[in-house]
């Protein structure tokens, strides 16, 4: 034994590791050599609201696929016409994805927004994925166009370089993968105080398009599929999923509220992600005097999460909500947003946060390569899952959006996929 050890190394556990010079067990090389492109483009087919598919052929790695739209440009357009932060992801109503003969799932377009949101490694880039969603534009402003873009959180992919995820392999499939954006029609997404109704060109993008980034094996016979049988093999791709957003009317009270979330699927889930928004921030109908502010996000003042009669998570302030997500993520779940108040045929902007939680089954891990960690969840069978939560104020609109999330694992042969929970 070495005298000069100290006491804690000669304790300390662990694998002798060369922080001096790079070996073996220090570097990594890749071993398949890749490129990448974004030449795959594909426009979309209805640009006033409906639906839009994009099939993606089986041959290459499928990284992120993204949505890029634009608004022609508007000559005095008046001051009581506008659009809020995050327009993109409020047009969208529904994306439906399907990988090769799997089952077809779906989230909406402001579920989209959360997961990419609670993907970035801090808030500055929780800002900056919203603006590029959409900034808050108005009147004159739109004078030259504008355009947005956003990435689809699709189980494949992440919305950040930080825990990117490896390409999903369509070379193993023989089968498309097919993904659908439904927009809702886009004259609904405005803000108009104007008293009039809106120019035509507010009720349609002028553009809109599918943007898939490819990761290409520069030999083509590195693929697994050319050096296994893949009838005989199957190949686990791990992945996180995210349930259709779950929205429940609240009660008009100021009191704590008990309310049982239904339709959670079997399997092992990692967290409830929880979000208040108010119906008045997203009116039914559409009039000359309509504010349209959806991404109005708001923090229960309380929340206990329970299932099965134990409690998981117990907030008794939105502040210490807030500090366990800082403390156990890498960021305070809040990201900034401009908003719209009217008056007078005027539209004024508003500086605002947008908040959402997250009540945590499983065991807290943040790593940029936490995808192929596999941290487990809390397997839901029947067991029922409950939420006493307080609301900010009593008010007759307040909805709670509940989205689970699963760990889960895309597994590929005879060139199709499916999904083991």
């Amino acid at each position: 034994m070495d005298n000069s050890a100290s006491t804690s190394e000669m304790v300390h556990g662990g694998v002798c590791t060369d922080f001096y010079y790079y070996d073996s067990e220090t570097l990594k090389t890749q071993c398949f050599p890749t490129t990448q492109n974004t030449r795959f483009t594909q426009g979309f087919q209805a640009l006033a609201g409906g639906t839009n598919t994009f099939t993606i052929p089986p041959n290459n790695g499928l990284q992120q696929v993204c949505v890029t739209a634009s608004f022609p440009a508007i000559a005095s357009l008046s001051e009581g016409v506008g659009l809020s932060t995050g327009w993109l992801y409020q047009a969208i109503d529904s994306i439906t994805y399907r990988y090769g003969g799997s089952a077809q799932f779906s989230i909406n377009g402001l579920q989209a927004l959360q997961i990419a949101l609670r993907q970035q490694p801090n808030r500055t880039s929780m800002n900056d994925l919203t603006t590029l969603g959409g900034t808050a534009v108005k009147g004159a402003e739109l004078a030259n166009g504008v355009d947005a873009s956003i990435i689809l959180p699709l189980p494949h992919s992440s919305c950040s370089g930080v825990g990117k995820l490896h390409p999903f392999p369509t070379d193993i499939l023989t089968q498309q993968c097919v993904i659908q954006v439904v927009l809702k029609p886009i004259s609904s997404i405005w803000s108009n105080y104007s008293g009039s109704a809106l120019p035509a060109g507010c009720t349609q993008f002028s553009s809109a398009s599918f943007v898939a980034q490819q990761i290409l094996l520069n030999n083509q016979g590195d693929s697994l599929s050319r050096r296994t049988d893949m009838s005989r093999s199957a190949y686990s791709f791990p992945t996180e999923f995210n349930q259709q957003l779950i929205t429940v009317a609240l009660a008009n009270s100021a009191g704590v509220q008990s309310v049982t979330i239904n339709g959670l699927r079997f399997g092992e889930c990692k967290s409830l992600q929880i979000w208040l928004t108010r119906n008045t921030d997203t009116p039914a109908t559409v009039t000359t005097s309509y504010l349209y502010n959806p991404l109005n996000w708001y923090l229960p003042t309380s929340v206990v999460l329970t299932y099965a009669g134990d409690i998981y998570a117990q907030y008794s302030t939105s502040s210490l909500a807030q500090l366990m997500n800082l403390t156990n993520g890498n960021k305070a779940p809040a990201f900034s947003i401009t908003n719209y108040t009217g008056a007078s045929a005027t539209l004024t902007k508003v500086p605002a946060t947008g908040f959402f939680l997250e009540l945590p089954f499983s065991q807290p891990n943040v790593d940029e390569d936490n995808h192929y960690n596999l941290i487990h969840g809390k397997v839901l069978t029947n067991g029922q899952v409950q939420l006493a939560l307080q609301t900010p104020s009593a008010q007759a609109d307040w909805v709670l959006n509940v989205a689970p999330v699963y760990v889960t694992h895309l597994i590929m042969s005879q060139g199709t996929s499916e999904y083991q929970f």
